[in-house]
């Protein structure tokens, strides 16, 4: 496995879509994204030069990198497969700038009878951002994410998705 592991990345593209383009290259066994890189390892006879020149790569930043135990395994096992996924297959990609709000609770409000589930909640998420809701029991947490997600409709105010509130 020596000389066969490395981390590659590039200032020209994000580690998921150069991840999917190297495990597409006949030279490419396995990969995974690894912190700020994308881990590839080689098949046997295989060179890193042939992947830095193949047209559908972008310019890489490559470093060597010791070989782990799941490498060896994974490359026993034949590599990672080039197959595409079928859930992949059908769902499209939406395109948008990191800016956007993709996620929005405007003055969202949830009562049963008298009781006021969520009360006037209000927050936005920007593409790419990781959100939680934090709180102790009957804080409303699971109230606001099911309207959300459209499984209870909102006595007031708008949860949008996308911007659509439907």
């Amino acid at each position: 496995m020596a000389g066969r592991s490395f981390l590659v990345s590039s200032p020209q593209e994000n580690n998921r879509r150069l991840l999917q383009r190297a495990l597409k290259l006949p030279q490419v066994s396995d990969g995974v994204i690894q912190g700020k890189s994308v881990r590839l390892i080689l098949k046997k006879d295989a060179r890193i030069e042939e992947v830095q020149q193949h047209g559908d790569m972008p310019p890489l930043q490559v470093a060597d990198t010791a070989p782990r135990f799941e490498d060896a395994f994974i490359d026993l096992l034949g590599g990672a497969g080039t197959a595409e996924s079928p859930l992949g297959a059908i769902i499209h990609r939406v395109d948008g700038s990191k800016d956007e709000t993709v996620i929005e609770a405007q003055s969202l409000t949830k009562k049963f009878g008298d009781f006021a589930a969520t009360d006037h909640v209000d927050f936005q998420v920007k593409r790419g951002e990781i959100f939680g809701l934090l709180g102790p029991n009957g804080a409303g947490k699971s109230t606001t994410f099911k309207m959300m997600c459209g499984l209870l409709v909102p006595t007031s105010g708008k949860a949008l998705v996308l911007g659509d509130g439907s």
